[in-house]
Order: structure tokens, then C-alpha cells, then sequence
């Protein structure tokens, strides 16, 4: 919607935390996590994603796949988890965009680029 669409902040600490706690309590339950839409489709939010615990499907349009799949099978599940632990604790949106231009830039293959990460350098 055109009249909210300047409150879109996905990387508010409150909005990640929020996505964090909805994947342990699912994942607490025994129910299967996916996430679709624009974060699943950038490898730095579907780094956080993965790193928030058991989201192994990403849904996201078709042009955004392949870079998707190569960026993943590039990284470790662990130094995901280590990247949404500390992601998790920061205090704005600001720091949070900062740490992940700081950390996650070093993790993109060729071929492979963040919307989030181009948009702020």
C-alpha cells in the first residue's frame, strides 16, 4: 500500500526479532518454517532467515533463485546462525544495516549480489 510504504523497515531489531521468535516457536511445535517475499529473494535477509533456525524453504520470484541457491550453497549454517545471534542483540535498524554490510559482503560470490547491501553503499 502506496500510504505505508515508507514505514517498510525489515531490518527494525523488533521486526527481526519478531520473525526470530515466530521460527523457534514453530520449530518448538514441530511446524516447518518458510519464509516468501522480497527478504527471502536477497541473500543477506536469506542469510539472517537461515540463521534464525529451521527455515529451509525461501519462496521468492523466479529471477531470484539462481543467485539465491549459489549464495547458499556458498555459506556455512554456522556462520549464519553466529551473523542473525549478533543481528538480534543490536539496537537499530542503522547498526543492524551496518553489521550486515560489514559481515556479509565478505560471504557474496561472484554472480551474486544483496539489493540491501547495493543500496547502501
Amino acid at each position: 500500500n502506496e500510504r505505508v510504504a515508507y514505514l517498510y523497515q525489515p531490518l527494525s531489531p523488533a521486526i527481526l526479532r519478531m520473525i526470530a521468535l515466530v521460527i523457534k516457536a514453530a520449530d518448538d511445535a514441530g511446524i516447518s518454517s518458510s519464509v516468501c517475499g522480497k527478504m527471502a529473494g536477497d541473500p543477506t535477509y536469506a542469510m539472517l532467515l537461515l540463521g534464525f533456525g529451521k527455515v529451509r524453504e525461501l519462496s521468492m520470484d523466479v529471477h531470484s533463485i539462481p543467485r539465491i541457491k549459489k549464495f547458499i550453497r556458498s555459506i556455512k549454517l554456522t556462520d549464519a546462525k553466529k551473523i542473525a545471534v549478533h543481528v538480534l542483540g543490536l539496537g537499530s535498524a542503522q547498526e543492524v544495516r551496518q553489521y550486515l554490510f560489514d559481515q556479509v559482503g565478505s560471504f557474496l560470490v561472484e554472480g551474486v549480489n544483496s539489493d540491501l547491501l547495493e543500496n547502501d553503499s
